[in-house]
């Protein structure tokens, strides 16, 4: 009966089926559909990459059917606890024969293929015999596998040459990941030839567990060249360029088509300019900030203001607060004016870098008015209760919400962040501090009379 459809039916029904086993199973039913349907059932792949059975089960099938690789347009390697004890799949042929096309000398062939097979030897070269020993005895099973699932990641990203969408766990010790993409953007074997993730427009490097290892920035920007490439998010990363090294990277002048950055749980001495500067019409940027004292820098919001210039014609979100509560004082300067931003619409800046504060007299220098731009639909405040002063900052905010006909008419919603809740307050129900209230009950009319939704979110849990 579905045999006797017409093609694009039945490629209709493939793509409206939701699981990938489904899709699968359907396409591998008979001939008919095999021969049709099976590029479309491998068009988005979602996988648990920590199972290295189901990992190595892929790669043996888009080496067979490179056809189902070249389909591959959405790939999203994500992080699980694998149910099974069942280990990789190995065909020493098959793999040997993909290597030979993918590695440049044959140490590299056997090392490789000793890391796909989970003979992996790089670990243990980092330690003596004795702290070898210790190592083996307080690591995990999963945790040995890393440079086993880094092998098998690498040939699955040279077997998908027509992706467009990449979301995948990335660790800094994985090193044939950023191998295959560092030979893409330079055209070495195996891209020497032919041209890889020309399709390539939004990676998304996953939230990790790290202790004091980090993503480099220097590591991943090169990302940036991709030409296909317009969203870019990733968590963990550190950066530390230098001044001489902004400065190479600004007489490169804006090379990348990238449009939205996002940086969680991050750190930059400045703002991750090197990204900002490569881009050539930023729309979107977001950075959370994270200090540890091991590796981390105070946040330099007048430094990534500075840098944001660059963009000031085409940025529409503008996201700049800190993960954690505490802050170091330097962190609490004014970020600076926005109000030529002609085009921002979403803006999120914690309360001590919106106003330029006087912290002796604790009253603002400047007023929103000359802050914020007529653009804007979306503001977010982070840290509110931190405000050196709480009421002036309502009383401005009042001063916008009246002026909601004039200037910023196009403003829809206000939402404040921090600790507004009593701690000492028994009662079942969320009761404001008591200093809290009545400029928490000011604000809340102002948006009700100016019809601007108003949120109150306190991190308390």
């Amino acid at each position: 009966m579905l045999a006797s459809l017409p093609n694009k039916v039945l490629i209709g029904i493939t793509d409206f089926l939701g699981d990938q086993k489904d899709r699968v199973h359907l396409a591998a039913s008979c001939r008919h559909f095999r021969k049709i349907l099976l590029p479309y059932a491998f068009n988005s792949i979602s996988l648990n990459s920590t199972c290295e059975w189901t990992l190595s089960c892929l790669v043996h099938t888009l080496l067979q059917q490179p056809r189902c690789g070249a389909a591959v347009r959405s790939l999203s390697l994500t992080v699980g606890r694998c149910r099974h004890s069942r280990k990789v799949r190995f065909d020493r042929e098959l793999l040997t024969r993909a290597l030979q096309r993918i590695a440049h000398t044959e140490e590299e062939l056997v090392k490789w293929r000793d890391n796909l097979e989970g003979k992996s030897t790089e670990a243990s070269d980092l330690y003596s015999e004795g702290a070898w020993l210790d190592y083996l005895e307080e690591k995990s099973t999963d945790e040995w596998g890393l440079y086993t699932k880094d092998a098998w990641r690498a040939v699955l990203l040279i077997l998908v040459p027509n992706l467009e969408t990449l979301n995948i766990e990335w660790h800094p010790s994985e090193k044939y990941t950023q191998k295959v993409f560092s030979r893409a953007l330079n055209h070495e074997k195996p891209f020497d030839t032919r041209p890889a993730f020309t399709r390539l427009r939004s990676i998304s490097i996953q939230e990790w567990e790290y202790d004091d290892t980090l993503i480099k920035a220097c590591d991943i920007v090169n990302s940036f060249r991709f030409p296909s490439l317009r969203q870019f998010s990733c968590y963990g990363v550190a950066d530390f360029a230098d001044d001489d090294e902004v400065s190479r990277i600004t007489k490169l002048g804006a090379f990348s088509k990238v449009t939205d950055i996002a940086f969680y749980n991050s750190n930059s001495t400045n703002g991750f300019s090197s990204f900002v500067i490569a881009c050539e019409n930023l729309q979107s940027f977001v950075y959370e900030h994270i200090f540890l004292a091991e590796w981390g820098e105070s946040c330099n919001p007048p430094a990534i203001f500075k840098t944001l210039l660059h963009h000031k014609d085409t940025l529409v979100k503008l996201h700049v607060y800190n993960a954690e509560v505490e802050d170091e004082p330097s962190e609490n300067a004014f970020f600076g004016s926005l109000s030529n931003f002609a085009v921002l619409k979403d803006l999120r800046l914690r309360a001590t870098n919106l106003l330029d504060w006087d912290r002796e007299g604790k009253v603002s220098k400047n007023h929103l008015f000359s802050v914020l731009p007529a653009s804007l639909v979306s503001l977010t405040i982070e840290n509110f209760d931190e405000c050196p002063n709480v009421k002036n900052m309502v009383e401005q905010l009042g001063d916008i919400l009246r002026n909601g006909m004039g200037n910023f008419s196009l403003l829809e919603s206000l939402e404040i962040g921090g600790f507004f809740l009593d701690p000492e307050n028994d009662s079942p129900n969320d009761v404001i501090r008591p200093e809290l209230k009545p400029v928490m009950a000011l604000l809340s009319d102002a948006c009700g009379s100016s019809g601007v939704e108003f949120v109150m979110r306190d991190i308390s849990y």
